[in-house]
């Protein structure tokens, strides 16, 4: 990274099979020169160990953040697939004053019944997350989304992409898309497969040239 050329970074979170490599193969950095976004791209492995140990955040502000901070990025973006969309909420949830933006890519937001229990309440809105104990997780997450969606303007732009028959993360992305701008929001065709997910990190991107955080991005 030479942030003397690049002052703006996207950093890729990994899904939990595979590897950070993936990236590669799947498409994303060819789409990401091809369109010939402003960014330097890291992609750690970021594997499911440091969602296990709880230590994904702090790695990831340790290892590369802090670092690329001191180098001179003043724009850091997290693009998360699957389990990587749940660890780029994670890191929003305990540093948004790190970063510009974050995008989700058919993140996996918690378990059927988590989710089940949210709608049938009638939405975040209604929801009361109650006791929280300190391995609930989903609760957690859920509960901050919450809070989220009540003052969206002080935290960085989210945006969402995914498949419309994607089972695996049931319905949580649609739950999330009810508190998100509707501008931010897209969902195409297909399951949780590496050709949705390049199909909505392609979309996301046309999303979010329309907005002010990546106009501001794009005239560096």
């Amino acid at each position: 990274m030479d942030a003397s050329e690049n002052r703006s970074l996207l950093i890729l979170l990994r899904g939990i099979g595979g590897d950070h490599h993936d990236f590669e193969a799947l498409g994303v950095i060819a789409e990401i020169r091809r369109r010939d976004l402003p960014f330097d791209i890291v992609a750690p492995n970021a594997h499911y160990g440091y969602y296990k140990s709880r230590t994904l955040v702090e790695r990831l502000y340790r290892d590369i953040i802090e670092p690329a901070q001191r180098r001179g990025y003043r724009r850091i973006w997290l693009a998360g697939f699957s389990m990587g969309g749940l660890g780029s909420l994670l890191y929003m949830r305990e540093r948004p004053q790190d970063l510009d933006a974050v995008m989700l890519i058919s993140p996996f937001l918690g378990r059927d019944d988590m989710i089940r229990e949210i709608t049938e309440a009638g939405g975040l809105g209604n929801w009361q997350a109650g006791p929280i104990e300190d391995h609930d997780w989903e609760r957690l997450l859920w509960s901050w989304i919450k809070k989220y969606s009540e003052s969206p303007a002080i935290y960085p732009q989210i945006y969402l992409g995914f498949g419309k028959q994607d089972q695996l993360v049931g319905d949580g992305s649609a739950l999330l898309a009810t508190v998100l701008n509707n501008e931010h929001v897209l969902t195409v065709d297909g399951r949780h497969d590496k050709k949705q997910w390049l199909k909505s990190f392609s979309t996301s991107w046309m999303c979010s040239r329309r907005s002010s955080v990546t106009e501001s991005v794009t005239t560096i």
